[in-house]
């Protein structure tokens, strides 16, 4: 549990760096006032996205071209705290979020139907952890 604990924050830490400065050669940035979402990590064009309406978090990962082959189904979703919706299981570390806060959803089961295909919001950060192994 301490290992996965350990890897959210390090994952949480690199998202807040990269939600600063998405400029390198590895992603695509959007510089508008238009709303927008980023995503890192296990997809095909990592990067920050115009946020268009009705897009779901499927439909996010969809836009970055897809999972690679190393991509982990279960995918964080950081947001500015208060964000979810009540019934959606959040979490925090107050020192490390810097007022955000996240959760986790499991593509595979929204694929499947068993749980809703959240919707993305301004700002949010979606990453695709590695499988492991």
């Amino acid at each position: 549990m301490k290992r996965i604990t350990t890897i959210i924050a390090v994952s949480i830490t690199i998202a807040m760096a990269c939600r600063a400065d998405t400029t390198n050669n590895n992603t695509t940035t959007i510089q508008t006032n238009t709303p927008t979402f980023t995503i890192q990590g296990m997809v095909a064009m990592p990067g920050t996205y115009p946020l268009l309406d009705g897009m779901t978090l499927t439909k996010s990962i969809a836009t970055a071209g897809g999972f690679t082959r190393w991509a982990e189904p279960k995918v964080l979703v950081l947001r500015a705290k208060g964000g979810f919706p009540a019934e959606i299981k959040v979490y925090y570390h107050p020192t490390q979020t810097d007022g955000m806060e996240w959760a986790t959803f499991n593509i595979l089961e929204i694929e499947r139907g068993n749980l809703m295909d959240p919707e993305i919001q301004n700002g949010d950060v979606i990453i695709v952890r590695p499988r492991m192994m």
